[in-house]
């Protein structure tokens, strides 16, 4: 703890290093006498907590959440995870792109007679055996995803982005890769036609 005389007796160096570790504003435009006055004021009060500015990594997710037999905390851990990767309102695919380094991990999750009640049905094999998965795959949503939908989606909006008039845009954008067959055969029909 940074004390009165230790204040009192230090260079505009060490000030410095004291007003950032107490966070203090504006101190590089403030003179030696300020800068330790605004020190003397702020040793009164606690040091403020700098927040972490690194993420959790999805094995220590995995890690800490897979330990956990409460099935609210479970929930609680996925939501907030899906909150924090923010694929709420993403697409399936997206979602699961983005979720895929988390899953990977929870697939492997096989119940035991202690973890059971953190488990469902997820799918049937032909033979109608249960695949099992933990309730990860149920609380992200990925459990719920429709995938022929969402393949069907993402196949309708991969033709959609291909434009009728895809040489002509090109050609309006200077540095845009395009079709060279597509377009000889667009300035081969437009040669041979009819229409001027």
């Amino acid at each position: 703890m940074l004390a009165k005389t230790d204040i009192e007796n230090a260079n505009m160096k060490t000030l410095v290093g004291y007003a950032k570790e107490y966070q203090i504003k504006g101190y590089s435009r403030m003179p030696k006498q300020q800068l330790q006055d605004e020190l003397l004021k702020a040793i009164k009060k606690p040091v403020p907590e700098t927040k972490s500015t690194e993420k959790e990594t999805p094995k220590e997710f995995f890690d800490r959440v897979s330990t956990l037999l409460d099935i609210d905390e479970v929930r609680k851990e996925c939501e907030q995870l899906i909150k924090d990767l923010g694929t709420e309102k993403l697409t399936t695919k997206s979602k699961f792109n983005k979720l895929q380094p988390y899953s990977r991990n929870f697939k492997k999750l096989t119940p035991n007679p202690k973890t059971i009640h953190l488990f469902f049905d997820y799918q049937f094999t032909p033979n109608q055996d249960a695949i099992s998965r933990h309730l990860f795959f149920k609380f992200t949503g990925l459990a719920d995803a429709d995938w022929e939908k969402a393949n069907t989606e993402a196949k309708e909006r991969k033709s959609s982005k291909k434009s009728k008039d895809e040489v002509a845009d090109a050609l309006n954008e200077q540095y845009k890769v395009f079709n060279l067959e597509k377009y000889n055969s667009t300035i081969k029909q437009l040669l041979n036609s009819k229409e001027v």
